[in-house]
C-alpha cells in the first residue's frame, strides 16, 4: 500500500495544486462545508487524471 505522502506527491506532480489551493483559501470562512467538497473533488479529479 502506497503511503499517503506518495499519493500526495503524485497529485502534485499531477496537478496543479497551488492553483486550487489558493481557491480553497479564497472560499469565506462560512462556507467550510463548500471547501470541503471543492477539495475532494479537487483531489479526485487529480487522482483520475493520474492513473
Amino acid at each position: 500500500m502506497k503511503s499517503i505522502n506518495l499519493e500526495l506527491e503524485n497529485i502534485a506532480k499531477h496537478c496543479d495544486l497551488k492553483e486550487w489551493m489558493l481557491k480553497y483559501q479564497s472560499f469565506p470562512k462560512s462556507h467550510d462545508g463548500k471547501k470541503q467538497s471543492y477539495l475532494n473533488n479537487s483531489i479526485y479529479k487529480c487522482f483520475s487524471n493520474s492513473l
